[in-house]
């Protein structure tokens, strides 16, 4: 055990048997598929038997970072026809579907989830421009046309920004619910390239000012509160908490090439919460943004999601390291037991760390021996 775990760490280690990082990766995403994918393409979260348009998108991202584009379809497809009435081009996907009150199974709430959206848009676009299938590509311009006109809020001083969904972030009088970890600064940038009359550049020079007004000493909260007439931002009705939703803003951020516009700025905004995970070598379940109190120990998948920020910012990271590579299964999943969110958390920052994939300066995806 003890030297599998060693040979584990060393292939975690920058520069170290990419070919290595790459097999264990494509072993996770195998294991993966058998536990949460169904063979028509739906993702599963076992707790409820429901399915998100956020699994459905970030399944569509891993199918694509792996070129297993008969599982891409798959969730595409699915996707199309139970999520989104047939057609991605027309209307945008409802975010929760699983089963209802009389047995039958569907649609459990119709709103849009906007950083699904995003993310499907994205892997589109990119699918196009890595298989060479023009379909992929069309699909997602229309998919982005129907994000920009339903689901980005202009913040006045601060720019635009994602809403919940179509509904959802008007709470009345003015008042708008935020979640920052819904932006991501390389799908902006490349959605900026792809569609340079849309609202993704703005979207992504106005992310640095909008993080750091919402994370003063480094650590984001889960939901904000813009309030328009007074144009501050406040606590959320649930309470200034970061947690579940928040944990992705650190990895998002990590992932992002530090060359890219925009993304030193964000490092130094979330260096707060870096250093305190440094210090304390776990990560906490929960933080509170607006004291720094640190509360509880996360899962296995908060650890693999802070490693990227910790590498940006050249800090110390081994007791993570080691608490994911503990909780790492033969099969390749994580934790006892392997809980749906930790996986697509390790997914996103082991892939990234192994070299599996890249976002370069532009927020193209780059894969390890893939199409450029």
């Amino acid at each position: 055990m003890r030297a599998w775990i060693l040979a584990l760490l060393v292939m975690w280690l920058p520069g170290c048997a990419p070919a290595a990082a790459s097999a264990d990766w494509q072993a996770t995403w195998r294991s993966y598929k058998k536990e949460f994918v169904s063979a028509d393409g739906r993702v599963v979260d076992p707790l409820g038997q429901v399915t998100t348009s956020e699994g459905q998108a970030y399944g569509m991202f891993f199918a694509l970072v792996a070129d297993d584009r008969a599982t891409f379809d798959r969730l595409l497809a699915w996707t199309q026809a139970n999520l989104a009435a047939g057609d991605l081009a027309r209307q945008l996907p409802a975010w929760r579907w699983g089963r209802l009150g009389d047995e039958r199974w569907g649609v459990l709430d119709e709103n849009s989830a906007a950083d699904a959206d995003l993310w499907m848009a994205y892997a589109l676009i990119e699918a196009e421009r890595l298989w060479k299938q023009p379909r992929y590509g069309q699909l997602g311009q229309a998919l982005l046309g129907l994000i920009a006109r339903d689901e980005v809020l202009l913040l006045p001083p601060w720019g635009p920004t994602l809403m919940l969904g179509r509904v959802g972030s008007s709470q009345g009088e003015g008042r708008y619910l935020l979640n920052p970890s819904y932006l991501t600064l390389p799908l902006l940038l490349r959605l900026a390239e792809a569609d340079p009359a849309g609202p993704w550049l703005a979207l992504a020079d106005a992310m640095p000012a909008f993080l750091a007004r919402l994370a003063p000493i480094g650590l984001a909260p889960d939901w904000v509160i813009y309030n328009a007439a007074l144009q501050r931002f406040e606590g959320a009705p649930s309470g200034r908490t970061g947690s579940y939703d928040a944990i992705r803003v650190y990895l998002w951020a990590g992932l992002t090439d530090p060359a890219s516009p925009g993304a030193a700025s964000i490092f130094q905004t979330l260096k707060g919460m870096a250093e305190a995970v440094a210090r304390q070598g776990n990560v906490p379940r929960e933080v509170d943004p607006s004291d720094g109190s640190l509360r509880g120990q996360g899962p296995v998948g908060f650890s693999a999601a802070m490693l990227p920020l910790l590498g940006q910012l050249r800090l110390p990271d081994g007791p993570l390291r080691q608490d994911v590579l503990r909780q790492r299964q033969k099969s390749g999943l994580y934790g006892q037991p392997a809980m749906y969110y930790d996986q697509n958390l390790a997914l996103f920052a082991l892939g990234h760390l192994g070299g599996v994939y890249r976002f370069d300066v532009q927020g193209r995806l780059q894969r390890t021996g893939g199409a450029r």
